[in-house]
């Protein structure tokens, strides 16, 4: 366990184990609650089919911290196509890290990140139980920075508390 103090609220926050994860696709918010169930087909905590023409999965986008092992992550919905989104759930439960990657948009709006809604990204599969690692593709983002160079405790701090 990697506990730092929080310069911010004052707590000790474990740095190994720190993500925020969306726990669901804006494109779902979208749809009136009582018409998801009608509208939204499959796992829902996965992948999610959205009627007959919307396909996501949720997907891990690691940001390595500077000197710690362990990255911050981001727990995203990517936007995929039907064939990579039937790929899937086909191997959904299989060791993908062979399959080659393939293109998705980020389907959550990060606040903290400007303009991260429809963002561009490579997907890879990863083990059975483990989800698909999301790697921002325009590394002139500031998302893309943070993943290619690191973010520092102190903005891990900062995520989390929303500052």
């Amino acid at each position: 366990m990697e506990l730092t103090k929080c310069g911010i609220c004052g707590s000790e926050h474990d740095i190994a184990s720190m993500q925020i994860g969306f726990a669901r696709s804006d494109a779902e918010l979208e749809i009136p609650e009582g018409d998801r169930e009608k509208r939204c087909w499959g796992n829902k905590t996965d992948f999610l089919q959205i009627d007959d023409g919307r396909w996501f999965i949720r997907g891990w986008l690691p940001v390595p911290v500077v000197e710690r092992d362990a990255p911050f992550a981001w727990g995203v919905w990517v936007e995929v196509s039907a064939d990579d989104f039937w790929t899937y759930v086909r191997m959904y439960r299989d060791d993908g890290r062979s399959h080659p990657s393939f293109p998705g948009r980020i389907a959550n709006n990060i606040a903290a990140y400007p303009s991260s809604l429809d963002l561009e990204v490579s997907i890879q599969l990863a083990l059975a139980g483990d989800r698909p690692v999301v790697s921002v593709v325009d590394v002139n983002h500031p998302l893309g920075r943070d993943q290619q160079h690191g973010i520092s405790v102190e903005r891990v701090l900062a995520l989390l508390h929303g500052v």
